[in-house]
């Protein structure tokens, strides 16, 4: 049920909200809904995510390395179930659309043949971490993330460029995370780390794995120290 007079974390407008999930509740298990992060949304931004948490969801059920058997049984088999609802005709022409031939190779190196694999839609998976991070902002520093400042995303396993990483002064405050406590949702489903940066009160640097399978670096930065 919506509350009025509160801000949408997301697109900062006023009024009649109701509570969203980070991440998706769609992720956790039944017996590990409980003790979920969840931020003030507005109607339109809630129900505008709903389509992007399906498809990452896809993404993570697909994923041979998800360690908790539980939660890699509970991914395969509720994606498996939305794939045959008669209402999920869009995400299975999503997910026929993004089906191609891949090369296989061993740790090695070694080529090992082809296979049937999804064809990733980065910008949706950067969409999705980048709103994952102004939902845990919201959380852990109650206050939203103004329009001033800008989330820069690096994954850490599917991007291939990483010299951003690279620089002294990242490093350094990278570093820091390693002093950080990790903050856990669910068994295995949210893992994070977070600390803030600099005398910019809004800047911060973030470590988030989920599903022990998917993981990020997060900076939160002022739009007008942005090169990129």
């Amino acid at each position: 049920m919506g509350r009025k007079n509160r801000q949408c974390v997301y697109c900062g407008a006023v009024g009649p909200v109701t509570r969203d999930h980070v991440p998706p509740r769609c992720l956790f298990p039944q017996n590990q809904r409980v003790n979920l992060i969840t931020v003030n949304a507005c109607q339109k931004c809630h129900d505008g995510f709903k389509l992007d948490d399906e498809y990452f969801r896809l993404v993570l059920s697909i994923r041979p390395d998800v360690p908790n058997r539980d939660t890699a049984r509970f991914l395969r088999d509720t994606m498996i179930r939305s794939l045959r609802d008669e209402n999920a005709k869009g995400l299975r022409t999503s997910v026929i659309r993004s089906l191609n031939r891949i090369s296989v190779k061993s740790p090695e190196g070694i080529y090992l043949g082809e296979a049937t694999g999804l064809k990733l839609d980065m910008k949706r998976i950067h969409a999705m971490a980048e709103r994952m991070v102004k939902g845990l902002y919201a959380k852990f520093y109650k206050s939203r993330l103004p329009e001033s400042h800008r989330v820069h995303i690096f994954l850490t396993e599917l991007q291939k460029d990483l010299t951003a990483l690279e620089s002294p002064e990242l490093k350094e405050i990278i570093g820091f995370l390693a002093e950080e406590p990790w903050h856990h949702r669910g068994a295995g489903v949210l893992r994070l780390k977070c600390v803030a940066a600099g005398e910019d009160s809004y800047s911060s640097v973030w470590f988030v794995r989920i599903v022990e399978a998917f993981s990020f670096f997060a900076l939160t930065l002022p739009i007008e120290s942005n090169k990129a």
